[in-house]
């Protein structure tokens, strides 16, 4: 059984119905959210947001950790392979214990996460007092391709070792490689071809030296291979420790952008990577007239370090380290973001406050920037946690845009002429949810299916 049971077409979109169902596990009481192709958790503080969107990336990302699984032990001498349902389950239990820790003493729980929901292809962790943690892989997604990527993995773990060096054996592997990654994304019905989790605190990869940061980045690994957190066992693990991998990954993500834009300075001398008539130059020359209108100058990159250029003729500069809180909470986002644009990358991002420290029109500009990002790529997929009306209401008014084009085909022009056709993302792909909502409904869905556009009750009680 396939994905292609229950895809759905909406516009140019093409995507499996994904939704998790959470019971009574941290903040969270009760949610039972659809994973759109664009999906806002909003409520207070500590109304289970990260909870929620911490869970989703876990589930995810759950396709990618058994490629990085698959190649680890290549190139072990001892390849610790199974077989596919039994690798599943010990990946999804050490990585749950990793990110979550121990919870042999906590109330009872239930997360189911489908990645196809008319076909009942899911996972489900629960956990009580009598059995602790259960892991059940549903029938459809258990079966499906198993056979397949079982002959693909153990075909690749028997090839020589030294893969990248040309000839038949390199040949093979990449043959044998391709092919797991699409029965995976067959299996799972997605493949995203990177995934971040761009977590609060991000500007510590600006504010402080990059002495500091590699002393960061050296702590986190070492913290992340001590014998506690790779153990397989329920002690020994540091609740707080997602914090530590989601970090680390960030930080690891960043220093190759860091690399990236020492040799290229800025973004207009990255373009020199794509051909004259490349169709993604216009797209980008846009992206970086909102990265500039939203950091208020020109970022640029030389031996003296990272700065934003700035004035009548940017003949002024400040350091990265010496600007703005929001300048320093959102250059990370926007190079990362132009970063895989530019490298033709599909990809799945968790943004946790992306309005942290930004004026109301600095969020409006940053809300049409993740459209512009999300419409190059069908496969792109993008979750926000937000405290802020402002985003709310900046998503509103893209949203009215691609409806009155919807609706009125002959307004298309004069649409486009106040919000730009690259800004827009219909209703059907958005999701947007309203966290900690009453006593009654802990999670309730904002978006008004009639209207197409979150409601005005809402946004008025938050604003």
């Amino acid at each position: 059984m396939t994905c292609n049971v229950s895809l759905v077409f909406v516009g140019d979109w093409i995507f499996c119905m994904q939704k998790i169902i959470i019971s009574n596990f941290g903040p969270v009481k009760s949610a039972d959210i659809d994973i759109k192709q664009f999906l806002i958790l909003i409520g207070e503080q500590a109304s289970g947001k990260s909870t929620t969107a911490r869970l989703i990336y876990f589930f995810k990302k759950i396709p990618y950790d058994l490629i990085q699984h698959v190649l680890e032990i290549k190139n072990e001498i001892s390849k610790d392979y199974k077989d596919l349902n039994t690798t599943l389950h010990s990946i999804i239990q050490k990585k749950f214990l990793n990110y979550f820790g121990a919870v042999w003493d906590v109330p009872d729980f239930n997360i189911k996460y489908y990645y196809d929901f008319k076909s009942d292809k899911s996972i489900t962790i629960s956990h009580t007092l009598s059995q602790r943690i259960t892991i059940i892989i549903s029938p459809s997604l258990l079966k499906d391709k198993t056979e397949e990527l079982d002959k693909t993995i153990k075909e690749l773990l028997t090839l020589d070792i030294f893969t990248d060096i040309p000839g038949p054996s390199k040949v093979r592997f990449d043959s044998l490689y391709t092919n797991f990654v699409l029965l995976l994304k067959e299996k799972f019905g997605y493949h995203h071809d990177n995934y971040l989790y761009i977590v609060e605190g991000r500007n510590a990869t600006v504010s402080y030296s990059s002495i500091f940061e590699n002393y960061l980045f050296a702590d986190l690994q070492n913290r992340r291979n001590s014998p506690g957190v790779q153990s397989n066992s329920y002690h020994n693990f540091d609740y707080k420790s997602i914090n530590e991998i989601l970090m680390l990954e960030f930080i690891r993500r960043i220093y190759k952008i860091k690399e990236f834009f020492k040799k290229y300075e800025n973004f207009e001398r990255a373009l020199v990577l794509l051909s004259d008539n490349d169709t993604k130059l216009p797209v980008l020359r846009k992206l970086i007239e909102s990265i500039e209108k939203i950091i208020k100058g020109k970022f640029t990159s030389d031996n003296a370090g990272e700065k934003i250029n700035f004035g009548d003729n940017n003949e002024q500069f400040v350091y990265l380290s010496d600007a703005s809180s929001g300048q320093k909470e959102s250059i990370r986002i926007l190079q990362d973001l132009f970063f895989t644009v530019l490298t033709n990358e599909s990809f799945h991002r968790i943004i946790e406050e992306p309005e942290a420290h930004l004026f109301p029109l600095a969020q409006k500009q940053t809300i049409e920037l993740f459209a512009q990002a999300l419409n190059t790529n069908k496969n792109n997929n993008l979750i926000l946690t937000t405290h802020s009306p402002y985003i709310l209401t900046s998503v509103n008014n893209l949203l009215l845009a691609s409806k009155i084009k919807q609706k009125f085909p002959s307004s298309s022009e004069m649409v486009d002429q106040i919000i730009p056709s690259e800004f827009h993302f219909s209703s059907e792909n958005t999701g947007v949810y309203a966290l900690g909502y009453s006593k009654e409904q802990f999670c309730k869905p904002i978006l008004d299916v009639k209207t197409g556009m979150i409601e005005q009750n809402y946004l008025d009680a938050v604003s």
